[in-house]
């Protein structure tokens, strides 16, 4: 019977440990995982938001990309577009809150892909966004490419996805 408790009590400990390792040192996707979730609620943004809460949401999101980000866009119905670099990333976001009253966009089926160096990863997921202008709400897939710099993970490259229609 002691024997029986011992190990039940050294099995809830190690597995213990092992959760709090996870809770601690969390793995790269997992921490991929949790700078999406950031930058979902960053770019989401409710209707007459004020100008200094705009720019420092935008200000957040660059902080979240690297220097050299590149962004090539073509969605069906709003055209192409391609964006390089940070400075130009802030502009463009900063556009888009003052002619867009609110947005909100989620980040769904997110599936996240670590090169063989854990360096860097690519992601795939479906954005869904919806504005107050558009009553239809928006998908669009898109591949993400981060990079592991400085200790965090930035986004290097946003690629939206042709589909099948």
């Amino acid at each position: 019977m002691k024997i029986a408790v011992r190990l039940l009590l050294g099995l809830g400990g190690l597995l213990l440990v092992i959760w709090l390792w996870g809770v601690f040192f969390p793995g790269p996707e997992k921490i991929i995982r949790k700078r999406l979730r950031e930058l979902e609620a960053l770019v989401s943004f409710p209707a007459n938001q004020p100008p200094l809460a705009n720019l420092t949401a935008v200000q957040q999101i660059c902080a979240r990309v690297t220097p050299d980000v590149e962004i090539r866009v073509d969605v069906r119905g709003v055209g192409r577009g391609q964006l390089q670099g940070r400075d130009h990333l802030r502009e463009a976001l900063l556009g888009f809150r003052s002619t867009v009253n609110g947005a909100k966009v989620e980040l769904l089926d997110v599936g996240v892909r670590l090169a063989p160096d854990k360096q860097s990863a690519e992601v795939s997921l479906t954005a869904k966004a919806r504005t107050p202008r558009d009553p239809d709400t928006q998908f669009q897939e898109l591949k993400i490419i981060m990079r592991h710099q400085g200790g965090h993970w930035l986004v290097a490259q946003v690629e939206t996805v042709k589909t099948l229609r």
